[in-house]
């Protein structure tokens, strides 16, 4: 296990054509080499992630790849050795380069490797976990066999592939991306009414001016009726009135009196009529309200009154 680990990195020593690497990830990465020739593999994969994440490049990734076999990462690993083989160096150790070939296939006989297409800046996951950026740094994707779903997303678009996973295998997918719901609900703008406001206002409102001016029609009836009694209990007799010389008020009373009856005739007239139209208001202003108004700030009043000379209704209406 020491010599193949030693080996690997005299690999990696040897490549002349790789940029040096900083000074902190060459503390990570002799750091994370001493560990794993120790066998502390867990300090060995914690040294060389930090160093692969600040830096990658083959003989990290190779080395990484590694300690994540010894772990058990075979997922992990097999992408990691595809990358290192993908950007092996033309002057590294040919032994080395078929040791990591050979260890990749012995993972790609277990793992199902993803070729994934999708569109430059993709955020991919697979089962919910990230795993990088379009264009990836490898090849493939490798997973566990099984039910995978991959998921690519962009701001505001997202895209699926569903796969079914077997060992050995190899699967190319496409991610076509889609506008994401954002979960908003849309609102549908209200519905106009066949029936429009003013329309029950009005007719209400002539209703209710219609009762108020039957009610004082029949205050003026009573106070006619009550101006005849008045002048007939004023009479010098009941026979005041018969003959061929009646009284000079007995005129004057039977004018009091056909006051009266006009007067109660067409104020239950009027009442009835005024209460038809309310009743033709309201359901004018059930039907505008029940298929919806048209307007949201429209709103309408009726204000009905009654005076010494008449009686009326006062109708507005503001949108």
């Amino acid at each position: 296990m020491k010599r193949a680990f030693a080996s690997l990195l005299l690999a990696a020593s040897l490549a002349a054509a790789t940029p040096s690497l900083a000074d902190d990830v060459d503390k990570l990465f002799e750091e994370g080499s001493a560990a794993a020739q120790a066998g502390n593999f867990d300090l060995a994969y914690e040294k060389m992630t930090a160093a692969w994440k600040q830096r990658p490049s083959f003989d990290v990734a190779a080395n990484l790849a590694f300690v994540e076999q010894k772990l058990g990462k075979k997922r992990e690993a097999a992408e990691h050795l595809e990358y290192a083989l993908s950007t092996f160096p033309a002057t590294g150790e040919p032994a080395a380069k078929e040791r990591m070939l050979q260890d990749l296939n012995t993972l790609r006989a277990e793992l199902t490797r993803v070729q994934v297409d999708a569109p430059e800046g993709c955020a991919i996951k697979v089962d919910g976990e990230e795993r990088g950026r379009t264009p990836l740094p490898q090849v493939y994707l490798y997973v566990e066999p099984g039910q995978r779903t991959v998921v690519g997303t962009l701001p505001g678009e997202k895209g699926q592939e569903v796969i079914e996973a077997k060992p050995g295998q190899t699967i190319a997918i496409k991610i076509i991306l889609k506008k994401e719901d954002d979960g908003s609900v849309i609102v549908p703008p209200p519905k106009a009414s066949p029936v429009p406001l003013w329309a029950g206002l009005v007719v209400g409102g002539l209703g209710i001016g219609g009762l108020g001016a039957g009610i004082g029609l029949a205050v003026a009836a009573g106070s006619a009726g009550s101006n005849a009694d008045d002048a007939a209990a004023a009479l010098p007799s009941r026979n005041a009135c018969q003959g061929s010389s009646p009284d000079a008020a007995c005129q004057g009373i039977q004018d009091d009196l056909d006051t009266r009856d006009l007067l109660s005739n067409v104020s239950l007239g009027t009442l009835i009529g005024g209460g038809v139209l309310v009743a033709g208001g309201a359901v004018l202003l059930g039907l505008h309200f029940a298929g919806g108004s048209s307007d949201p700030e429209e709103t309408g009043w009726v204000l009905p009154w009654v005076g010494p000379e008449g009686a009326g209704v006062t109708f507005a209406r503001s949108f």
